[in-house]
């Protein structure tokens, strides 16, 4: 009887790992300031319309292509994420006292891009073309389920420093 206990457990336990989804990481991130020509194409030329290529495009102010970028780099692609999947930028920019917060939905249907270019633009590009002294970035569930995260070596004070001040 114990034997048969076992294998029912066994495939039950494997049947259930099966099924739990995994959801594309963060690998790393790259930030940079980008202009404006360089998400031009040779089919924008045609057309008029802005081809993203292979990666999904948010900025802050879509009317405005240049600006400081966050540039997600997935481990796998995008549309793994079910629609209504969220990311948020929390950071820290030179010269404000408080954090600032943004938050933005995955476009639907989700794009199978591994790069996420998150673009802070328009007005809400850092002044003087300075990045952010440290940032954050989620993405999580429409719940609120954090999938994945992934934050500059400024945004927390590292351990060694926080055992000599105490």
């Amino acid at each position: 009887m114990k034997p048969l206990l076992s294998i029912v457990l066994a495939v039950l336990l494997t049947a259930s790992v099966a099924s739990a989804k995994s959801y594309p990481q963060i690998e790393y991130v790259k930030s940079r300031h980008v202009e404006e020509n360089t998400f031009k194409r040779i089919s924008e030329y045609f057309d008029g319309e802005e081809n993203q290529g292979d990666k999904i495009v948010l900025r802050t102010d879509p009317s405005v292509r240049e600006g400081w970028y966050l540039v997600l780099m997935l481990d796998g692609d995008a549309d793994k994420y079910p629609e209504g999947t969220r990311i948020g930028l929390k950071m820290h920019i030179a010269g404000q006292k408080d954090e600032v917060v943004k938050a933005t939905t995955l476009p639907t249907p989700i794009p199978d891009a591994s790069e996420i270019w998150i673009g802070l633009t328009g007005n809400e590009e850092p002044p003087n073309g300075k990045p952010p002294v440290a940032w954050m970035v989620i993405i999580y569930s429409p719940e609120g389920k954090v999938y994945t995260a992934y934050k500059s070596y400024l945004w927390e004070k590292p351990k060694d420093e926080e055992k000599k001040g105490s």
